[in-house]
């Protein structure tokens, strides 16, 4: 290897480089330091009603608050009902006061679950984000919702060609202007080799302007708006951001290649440093806009991008320069680009990992999310691309002296293969990372109750939602036990679910006929389940051997505004007595307001069975503070075929605390009184 002549130039020329990157570095630092923190995208934070709500009254309005401003006119809400027909008054509107706020008036609406479908374009940088979230009115409201149904049921802003298209062509661009001026700046000062390599740059600065007309244009079909209007909005003002410094870095250029001397060595640096402004206007519209810590996430996004033109376009530039016959000079420009290309390697896989940490959030997002899985495409095209930059520091560059064929041949394959790193790259510019999808406002699911059950040779699952009193939606599968595999309805030939209060005579259960789906799947609506507690569902089914029972054991739950009644005192609340023997009795008033109210009394043993009573129990009432005693005619549910050994009496009530006695006598003879006071409010 030839190291003397070209030795010292050698050394120089890559230290100004490295005083050019570095000053860049600096710059781009302070420029981000004063950056103002933005989202990414205007996604939904909180909304009214709220996502995945059940309404008993109607609401008025539907009003969302998302992350940051958005355009209102390029904004919008929409409620559709199951028939996915409008029902909304028209169009939506900013909140009064808000620039966050968007609101949409909402007509008299039947009972039944209604879609929300709000699209936003954001006013701090143009991207558009739209998505989806229900909510019901009535009591079937969450019975007719068959699971977790997300916010976002779609990617905001998610990739489409053109918008790929767009950034694939600034980068590559990008890359062929940086690489091109500084080996010609740096890596051949000699005026007659500075030619191919500023050719290269200008033209390189024209597909990078392509790239964000490009960009513009995909951005505008996505909004629906025209060119025009897209340059009044934040996007397009960002897109003019980029494009200025690029068309002066361009000038620089296309004189650099007229003039040569002291003109061509202030043109060229000075056209690298505005293609760093180039890529701080880039960064600030990219995703390192929106992080938490906002100014180093950009001065990431800037070296990242800026390592990634050094070493790709200048690889780019050199082959061009270099042409086929090696050279002493030749020799010392490829060692210089190797040592740059090694730092900048360097610097690029270090961005690389800070800003795939910044973006994704937690480890999980990596494999389980789109996001994480083209950061996995992008290292593992990084890492290709690393081993060929090492395989020609190591075996061409050394033998460059002598032959530049395998430089050539590997530069080339280095070339390549970045080409596709870039459309990952680009891929990702356009779509969520995890970490901003965190903060937005997430959907809850909705209630489902999930219990198990065996019967000889199979075993069961029963999703019931909500999982209340009143209105549920039951969806039964059935599995062999000996190779797990769910029956199909050519092994079904029935199924039905009969429902009993746990602990009371199955014989009087309500029952709801199943629908069969052809993957064996059994479902049905329907508003068995009367009370809070627990219940014994048995599953009826006909297969190929015969009848088969499968008992389920469910505890129905109160919904949150039958909660919310009994805490706040708007239902009365149940009492538990004590009884001789084990025994217990429930007694509680039905609504527990002044007026007509019911009296109930359940009687149980100690393991939560009915007592069998010889006949209706005696009960008295007075008002306390009052001596006038009347007797109650207590009735048998058990005439009203769902619940049996369960007592009623109906009768007017004013407010106050009211004192009753009770005297049953089971089938046994046994005697159970029992004496308590309930408060009607």
């Amino acid at each position: 290897m030839n190291q003397g002549p070209s030795a010292t130039p050698g050394r120089r020329g890559g230290a100004r480089v490295v005083s050019v990157l570095i000053t860049l570095l600096v710059a781009g630092a302070a420029l981000f330091a004063a950056a103002p923190a933005a989202e990414a995208h205007a996604l939904p934070v909180s909304s009214t009603p709220a996502a995945g709500s059940s309404l008993t009254q109607l609401p008025a309005a539907v009003t969302v608050v998302f992350s940051e401003s958005i355009v209102t006119r390029l904004s919008s809400l929409t409620v559709v009902n199951a028939s996915g027909q409008v029902v909304d008054r028209g169009a939506s509107h900013a909140v009064p006061g808000s620039s966050l706020g968007l609101t949409v008036a909402l007509p008299t609406l039947l009972d039944g679950v209604y879609t929300v479908r709000w699209k936003t374009v954001s006013s701090d940088d143009g991207h558009t984000a739209t998505g989806t979230f229900t909510f019901g009115i009535g009591q079937l409201a969450y019975a007719a919702m068959s699971g977790p149904a997300p916010a976002l049921l779609s990617a905001p802003s998610s990739a489409t060609p053109g918008g790929v298209a767009g950034r694939w062509l600034f980068d590559s661009g990008l890359g062929l202007l940086v690489g091109g001026c500084w080996i010609a700046a740096f890596g051949f000062p000699d005026p007659r080799s500075g030619r191919r390599p500023l050719i290269l740059a200008l033209g390189g600065a024209g597909v990078m302007l392509a790239g964000l007309a490009v960009t513009g244009w995909a951005q505008a079909a996505a909004d629906q708006i025209g060119l025009g209007e897209l340059a009044s909005t934040s996007l397009g003002l960002g897109l003019i951001v980029q494009a200025v410094p690029g068309l002066v870095a361009a000038g620089c250029t296309a004189a650099a290649l007229r003039w040569r001397g002291t003109a061509r060595r202030i043109l060229l640096p000075a056209a690298l440093i505005l293609a760093g402004v180039t890529i701080a206007g880039h960064v600030l519209t990219t995703h390192a806009a929106s992080g938490s810590n906002t100014g180093l996430e950009l001065v990431e996004q800037w070296a990242h991008v800026a390592a990634y033109a050094t070493w790709i376009g200048g690889l780019a530039a050199l082959l061009l320069t270099i042409g086929t016959e090696p050279g002493p000079a030749k020799s010392a420009a490829i060692r210089r680009f190797s040592r740059v290309a090694g730092y900048s390697l360097l610097a690029l896989c270090l961005s690389g990992v800070l800003r795939a940490w910044d973006e994704l959030g937690t480890e999980q997002a990596l494999a389980e999310t789109f996001f994480g899985k083209l950061v996995l495409l992008k290292v593992a095209l990084v890492a290709a691309l690393a081993g060929l930059g090492a395989y020609n520091r190591y075996r061409s560059v050394p033998a460059a002296d002598h032959s530049l064929s395998r430089l050539r041949r590997v530069g080339a394959m280095e070339i390549g293969l970045a080409s596709f790193a870039l459309i990952a790259a680009a891929t990702l510019s356009s779509t969520l990372p995890p970490a901003l999808v965190q903060g937005e406002a997430k959907q809850k699911p909705a209630p489902q109750e999930l219990v198990y059950a065996t019967a000889p040779g199979i075993r069961a699952s029963l999703e019931v939602s909500p999982g209340y009193a009143g209105p549920n939606r039951f969806v039964l599968r059935v599995y062999s036990a000996s190779t797990g595999q769910e029956l199909t309805d050519r092994q079904i030939s029935d199924g039905t679910l009969a429902f009993a209060p746990y602990g009371r005579a199955t014989e009087t259960a309500a029952t709801l006929p199943l629908n069969l789906a052809a993957d064996g799947d059994l479902s049905a609506i329907g508003q068995q389940l009367t009370l809070t507690g627990r219940w014994i569902v048995t599953a009826q089914l006909t297969l190929p051997g015969g009848g088969t029972d499968i008992p389920f054991t469910l505890a129905c739950s109160p919904s949150p505004s039958q909660l919310e009644e009994m805490t706040m005192g708007r239902m009365a609340m149940v009492y538990g007595l004590q009884l001789s023997g084990g025994r217990q009795l429930e007694a509680y008033l039905t609504p527990g307001r002044p007026g007509k109210d019911t009296l109930h009394l359940v009687f149980m043993n100690s393991r939560d069975a009915a007592i069998s009573l010889a006949g209706a129990p005696t009960v008295t009432v007075h008002q306390d503070g009052s001596a006038a005693i009347r007797p109650l005619i207590m009735c048998s549910s058990g005439s009203n075929a769902l619940i049996r050994g369960d007592y009623y009496a109906g009768s007017t009530y004013t407010a106050g605390r009211w004192d009753f006695h009770v005297t049953a006598k089971e089938a046994d003879g046994n005697v159970m009184t029992a004496d308590f006071t309930l408060t009607v409010s």
